[in-house]
């Protein structure tokens, strides 16, 4: 089942699906969802203060991976394949 919905909604239970999105940086990224979290960051050497934002870790193609998302960025979530 393939669901797309805002980061700032990801929970426990999405943990080990397969994740697709945009990082903030533009790139596309895609693998099995690790780790996650939300906060509230600042980049005061950019003027950047207090801006919300989703942390996601993940196992992509023989790496772990960090990336960060804004809360309304849209991600494609899909149960992981068993691969037996």
């Amino acid at each position: 089942m393939t669901r797309k919905r805002a980061l700032s909604t990801l929970n426990r239970a999405d943990l080990g699906k397969r994740i697709t999105f945009v990082s903030t940086t533009g790139n596309h990224v895609e693998g099995t969802l690790r780790a996650f979290t939300h906060g509230v960051f600042s980049n005061t050497s950019k003027g950047e203060i207090d801006i919300p934002l989703v942390g996601i870790n993940l196992y992509a193609y023989r790496s772990h991976e960090h990336h960060w998302a804004t809360p309304e960025t849209r991600a494609e979530l899909t149960e992981e394949e068993d691969r037996g």
